[in-house]
C-alpha cells in the first residue's frame, strides 16, 4: 500500500467510520480535520511509516541511512 492508500484508511478507520454526514460538505469538514490532526505530528503519523513494505524501500532508496 502507498502512503495515500494507508492515510486513506486510516480517515476511514477513525474520523470517518461509522458517521453518515448530511451532506458533501460535512464530510470535506470532517476529512479536513482528521488530515489536520495528523499533520506535522509524526507520532500520530507512525501507522504510515511503521510497516515493513516501506521500511525496505525506504532502505533500497538510500542506503546510507538505514541503520
Amino acid at each position: 500500500m502507498n502512503l495515500i492508500e494507508r492515510l486513506w484508511g486510516h480517515l476511514k478507520r477513525t474520523v470517518l467510520a461509522n458517521i453518515l454526514y448530511a451532506s458533501l460538505s460535512e464530510l470535506v469538514a470532517a476529512f479536513r480535520k482528521g488530515v489536520r490532526r495528523l499533520t506535522g505530528n509524526r507520532e500520530h503519523m507512525g501507522f504510515m511509516f511503521n510497516h515493513d513494505d516501506l521500511t525496505r524501500q525506504l532502505r533500497r532508496q538510500h542506503p546510507q541511512r538505514a541503520a
